[in-house]
Formats: structure tokens, C-alpha cells, sequence
């Protein structure tokens, strides 16, 4: 994976800073493999990767202490190299593989608020414009998001937010044993893009005295358009390699429904000779395809149930 950014800082004026970004990412997986048998040689080939060039301008403007305007535009061209194929070179067949781009073009606009109210209260409330581009699809969708704190006392606050999200890459993953055969594939005219919504409720309270916070958080997070293949399904063939070329995935999936929740607890100090967190998150991870375990809700391969962090 490589990566480089330019970023360029500016303050306009002493209300209004600017931060402008040009991203180049470049993400490559290869597998290789080669045998010989009874004098014939087979070659197994994987190959997927991902580029990614992108340009974001993001805008602060505090017109007074109490409130912060945030704007910001971006646009991402992504370009993905899913293939898999089998490959068999001996003296009667010969078969070579040809690495098939798909390009596609993701693009944001959003505003949003932050405001202080009567010392008691912070909320903060926007909107995103989200644009996906590939071939003849283009998708627009309208991501609203608020979050708002309020506190109780002087040492102790409770949270919420509440947020929507569209997701333009999926991770085809192989549920099976054999290659890590993860593939990062974008939407297209045949795959809708992934739709999720996020919950999420929290308190907060200080112990001065220990010059220390103590966190507890509750989540819910629904997604709907996750894929995966079908049973049986592979775009890898390793049966028969005198018949080896290349499945397109697409054909080849089944899409469904998620559900991540989960509660999480953090104690941190900030200060003193000893300062540091512990983190502990019980989770949950489902997902349910109507083609995938007779229609059962079953966990996904990343479903963590305990996390236990100390810095």
C-alpha cells in the first residue's frame, strides 16, 4: 500500500482557515503460484488492488465564540483491478490473463453547524451531498447527521447522535477455506451501493480528583446492499484447469442485510505522572442473506465479541 498527500494550511483570516488535500493512494494484493506435474506446469495468478486520486477543500468559519460553520467538497476517481484467474502453461494449452480496470468517481459536498448553548448544551447538525459515478450509473444521496451533548452538572454529560451513510466499495470476502481472496469491488449497474443508518447514546463524567473521564457508550448500526457469494460460488476456478478463465463476480453474488450493536467503556486520564486509557467494547456483528444459511441470521467473520485495550 502506498500513499502520499500534499496538503495546503491557510488562514484567511483571523475567523476562517482553509485546508485544501491532494490524496494518492495505491493499494495492490498478489498471489503466485506454480507446480509441476507428470511434466506439466500449472500456474495459479491472483491480482487486486485499488487507486485511488483525490482532491478535498475543507472550510472553518467561527463567526463568534459560541458557533463554527464547517464546509467542505471532495471528489475521489478510484480505480479497481478485481481478477482472479487460473493459469495453465504446458506445450498444448497456454492461457493468459488480461487485468480489467473498473473506474469510477466519488464525490462529496457538506455543511455543517456547531453551536454552544447557554454553557449547557453543544449540538452540531449537518448534511452531506453524496455523488457516485460509473459507466451510465450515477447515484445522489442526502446523509443528514446531529450530534448533541448536554450537561447535567459540572462533571458529568450525556451524548447523542444519529447519522446516515451510503457506502460506494464493498469487500467481497470468500467465506470458505483456501486464498485470502478478499476483493474491494465498487458498485455498478448490477450492485447497488451499501445504505446504513447509526445510533448512538452516551455518558460521560469527569473525576477531577483523579484528573480522569470515565465513558460509557451504546451503538446500534444497520446496513442493507452488503454482498457476498452465493453458495458454491467462486470467481476462482481450480477444478479444471484446462477450462481456467475468468468469472465475472458479479454474476456470481447475493446481497442481504446487517446489524452491528454493542456497548463500550472507557476510563482515561489526561494528567499526572501516570496518565493512559483502558477500552472494553462488547459487540455483536450479523448479517442475513436470504441465499446464505436457509435465510438465518448468522455472524459475520469480523463479529468481535470482547475488545480490551490499555495504553
Amino acid at each position: 500500500n502506498t500513499t502520499a498527500t500534499i496538503r495546503w494550511n491557510r488562514l484567511i483570516s483571523n475567523k476562517i482557515f482553509s485546508n485544501a488535500s491532494f490524496i494518492v493512494s495505491d493499494y495492490l494484493l498478489k498471489i503466485y503460484l506454480m507446480e509441476e506435474y507428470a511434466g506439466d506446469k500449472f500456474e495459479l495468478s491472483y491480482r487486486s488492488g485499488i487507486r485511488d486520486v483525490g482532491l478535498k477543500y475543507d472550510l472553518s468559519w467561527i463567526p463568534n465564540p459560541k458557533h463554527t460553520i464547517r464546509f467542505g467538497i471532495s471528489s475521489v476517481h478510484h480505480r479497481f483491478t478485481p481478477s482472479a484467474v487460473v493459469i495453465r502453461d504446458d506445450n498444448q494449452n497456454q492461457f493468459s490473463r488480461e487485468v480489467k480496470t473498473i473506474n469510477t468517481i466519488e464525490s462529496g459536498l457538506y455543511v455543517e453547524e456547531e453551536m454552544k448553548i447557554a454553557d449547557r448544551a453543544i449540538f452540531n447538525a449537518g448534511f452531506r451531498l453524496s455523488h457516485f459515478h460509473h459507466g451510465n450509473k450515477n447515484e445522489i444521496h442526502l446523509e443528514p447527521r446531529i450530534t448533541g451533548s448536554y450537561f447535567l452538572n459540572k462533571v458529568m454529560s450525556v451524548k447523542a447522535s444519529f447519522a446516515q451513510m451510503n457506502q460506494y466499495i464493498h469487500l467481497l470476502s470468500n467465506t470458505g477455506v483456501g486464498l485470502p481472496t478478499d476483493l474491494w469491488v465498487p458498485a455498478t449497474s448490477k450492485v447497488p451501493s451499501q445504505k446504513s443508518w447509526q445510533a448512538a447514546f452516551g455518558l460521560v463524567t469527569d473525576i477531577p480528583s483523579f484528573a480522569s473521564t470515565l465513558t460509557l457508550e451504546g451503538y446500534y448500526k444497520k446496513s442493507r446492499n452488503i454482498i457476498a457469494y452465493r453458495e458454491g460460488a467462486s470467481f476462482l476456478l481450480v477444478d479444471n484447469p484446462d477450462g481456467a478463465n475468468e468469472i465475472t463476480w458479479e454474476n456470481n453474488i447475493t446481497s442481504g442485510m446487517g446489524s452491528s450493536y454493542g456497548i463500550e467503556l472507557m476510563a482515561q486520564r489526561k494528567a499526572g505522572k501516570l496518565s493512559g486509557w483502558i477500552g472494553y467494547t462488547l459487540s455483536w456483528t450479523k448479517l442475513q442473506f436470504a441465499e446464505l444459511n436457509f435465510g438465518k441470521p448468522f455472524f459475520a467473520k469480523y463479529d468481535r465479541r470482547h475488545d480490551l485495550s490499555i495504553v
